[in-house]
């Protein structure tokens, strides 16, 4: 500090926690900073220190706040997908309707949604770059409750895992009805 002319350096801390340093050079006509400048530089940087502590308080509240909003989306996009899904039995359009949904709300470009027709997964709608297998499929019947692909670890999982990756699959989400897995989305 005193190679770049810094005299007096201040912590600004408020209730014993210290959020940065001030530094001051001397004053401009050279001399060194009298007691009096010295006691004044210390009452602004606790001054200083409150509002700094303020903005950061002010602005977690705002991070804070924007998730709230998001999550708040979140729970609205689900209550009216409910209320949806409750009125309308064209599975065509329930379909559609989950996708959109989900790409909305998530972001999601690349998903696959199988349902479960004779005690096997089928592909009902898809936006991969390849087709999924017969393998997939079969370990897709398997899943009960949702999972992360790379949180896979077993000696099967390990080679599906692979396949997932590979289709840029990350997440994988049963889809229950009255406790039994009627499909899938990845």
């Amino acid at each position: 500090f005193k190679d770049r002319g810094i005299h007096v350096i201040v912590p600004l801390t408020i209730r014993e926690k210290v959020l940065g340093i001030a530094g001051f050079a001397s004053s401009i006509s050279g001399k060194k900073l009298g007691e009096r400048e010295e006691t004044y530089i210390k009452s602004l940087s606790n001054v200083a220190a409150g509002a700094i502590e303020k903005g950061l308080v002010f602005e977690e509240l705002r991070q804070l706040n924007r998730r709230l909003d998001g999550k708040f989306q979140e729970l609205n996009t689900l209550f009216e997908l409910g209320k949806e899904f409750n009125a309308v039995l064209d599975v065509d359009w329930l379909i559609k309707l989950l996708i959109f949904s989900i790409m909305g709300q998530i972001g999601a470009t690349k998903y696959v949604l199988c349902l479960s027709k004779e005690e096997r997964m089928e592909v009902v709608s898809s936006r991969l770059d390849k087709p999924v297998d017969g393998d997939l499929l079969t370990f897709f019947g398997t899943i009960s409750i949702p999972c992360l692909v790379e949180s896979l670890v077993g000696k099967h999982e390990r080679s599906v895992r692979g396949s997932l990756e590979e289709l840029k699959i990350k997440v994988l989400v049963p889809l229950h009805v009255q406790n039994q897995t009627k499909g899938l989305l990845a």
